[in-house]
C-alpha cells in the first residue's frame, strides 16, 4: 500500500512538473502608502505612491483552462514628487514628508483562461487568490532627508543640521512587517509565452505604525508575464 501511494505521488509530481511553466513578471502601479500621521499631528491626508514590480512565478496547469500560480515578487515603493505638508501641534510650520518602502510579496492565485481565437493563440484570463507581503524597508522621510524614521524598528537617523529634532517612537510606534492581501485580476495572453494583466491587491490587515491612524493598503498593478520557450509545452512554443 505504501509503495502504491508513493508511486501515485511520483506520477502526480511528474505530471505537474511537466505542465509547469516558469514565468518572469514585471509591472508598475500605484499604492496608497500612507494614511494619517502620529496622534499629535493634525493631518490625515492620504496620498498614493508609485510601485515598481519584478518577480518570478511558477504556473502549474491542472487543465487546459485552469492553473495554480504561486510566485515571489519584489516591490519598490516611492512617493516620487508627491509630498504631504503637515502641521505639528507644537507649531505652525509645515514640514515636507514622504515615504520609501521595499517589500516581498508571495502571491498564490488560481487562473482561468479561455481562448478567443481560432488557433487558441489569444486567450482571456481572470485570476484570484491571496498573497503575503513582508516588509524589508519602510522609511518616513522628513524634509530633504534631514530625518529618516524607520517604521519597522522605530529608530531615527537625523542629519547634524537638525540634531535637536527627533521622532518619539512611543508616539509614532512601529509598523507590522507582514500583512495579508486578497488578489484579483484579469488580462490577455498570447499563447503561453506572453501576457498582460491588471491586478488589484486589497489589504486585510493594518499596515501602519501603531501611533498612526489604522489603514489597510491597496494597490493596482499593470504588468506583464513572460514565459521563456524552454518552459512552454512543445505545441505552444511557436506562439
Amino acid at each position: 500500500m505504501k509503495k502504491l501511494f508513493l508511486t501515485v505521488l511520483a506520477i502526480l509530481g511528474t505530471v505537474l512538473i511537466a505542465k509547469a511553466q516558469f514565468g518572469i513578471v514585471g509591472g508598475v502601479g500605484t499604492l496608497n502608502s500612507f494614511e494619517g500621521m502620529p496622534v499629535n499631528n493634525s493631518s490625515d491626508k492620504i496620498y498614493d505612491s508609485e510601485v515598481l514590480t519584478l518577480g518570478v512565478d511558477y504556473g502549474i496547469k491542472f487543465t487546459r483552462h485552469l492553473s495554480l500560480i504561486p510566485g515571489v515578487r519584489f516591490h519598490y515603493v516611492s512617493d516620487g514628487d508627491k509630498v504631504n505638508y503637515c502641521k505639528f501641534d507644537e507649531g505652525s510650520n509645515s514640514i515636507k514628508t514622504g515615504m520609501t518602502q521595499m517589500m516581498l510579496e508571495v502571491p498564490v492565485v488560481l487562473k482561468f483562461a479561455y481562448p478567443i481565437s481560432a488557433n487558441n493563440a489569444l486567450n482571456l484570463f481572470a485570476f484570484g487568490g491571496a498573497s503575503y507581503n513582508y516588509g524589508l524597508v519602510k522609511n518616513m522621510i522628513i524634509g530633504n532627508n534631514e530625518c529618516i524614521y524607520n517604521m519597522y524598528s522605530g529608530s531615527s537617523k537625523v542629519s547634524p543640521e537638525i540634531s535637536g529634532f527627533e521622532i518619539n517612537p512611543e508616539i509614532a510606534g512601529t509598523a507590522p512587517r507582514g500583512v495579508a492581501d486578497l488578489v484579483f485580476g484579469a488580462g490577455v495572453g498570447y499563447g503561453e509565452g506572453y501576457s498582460l494583466f491588471v491586478q488589484y491587491n486589497l489589504g486585510l490587515t493594518n499596515f501602519q505604525s501603531s501611533g498612526y491612524d489604522p489603514a489597510k493598503h491597496s494597490w493596482i498593478t499593470v504588468g506583464f508575464r513572460y514565459c521563456p520557450k524552454i518552459f512552454r509545452a512543445e505545441e505552444e512554443r511557436d506562439f
